[in-house]
């Protein structure tokens, strides 16, 4: 399960069918979400999303260039870069130098590369 306090408007989850969902608004036990293209708004309880894990494939879906085990976006002045040690992703700023916590899901990523870009990270 997934807490509210840890997701932001714009983060992908997955919702009841394991299909991914956009989250559009956000309350203490539920969320109002919708899918990509079909535009179907709903609210559900919490306890039926559950966090994207955070892999290779969705590094590539949100545009980053994969360099070995760095994966890059530029953000306008700002080289975001990802690193992966031990099957954990970080980030770095390059160089192999952890700045981070290690992120398990794809919202922690969208939430660090907002914190630090202030611009969604976005398929």
């Amino acid at each position: 399960m997934i807490s509210s306090k840890e997701l932001r408007i714009g983060n992908y989850i997955y919702g009841i069918t394991d299909r991914v969902e956009i989250v559009d608004a956000i309350s203490e036990d539920e969320l109002k979400t919708h899918t990509p293209k079909l535009e179907d708004y709903h609210w559900d309880e919490l306890k039926y999303y559950n966090p994207i894990p955070l892999t290779e494939e969705w590094l590539l879906k949100l545009g980053m260039v994969n360099n070995s085990n760095e994966w890059e976006k530029r953000h306008e002045e700002i080289n975001f870069i990802i690193e992966r040690f031990n099957n954990k992703y970080y980030y770095t700023g390059g160089e192999g130098v952890i700045l981070s916590k290690p992120m398990n899901y794809l919202h922690e990523l969208q939430n660090l590369c907002y914190a630090i870009t202030g611009k969604d990270l976005t398929a």
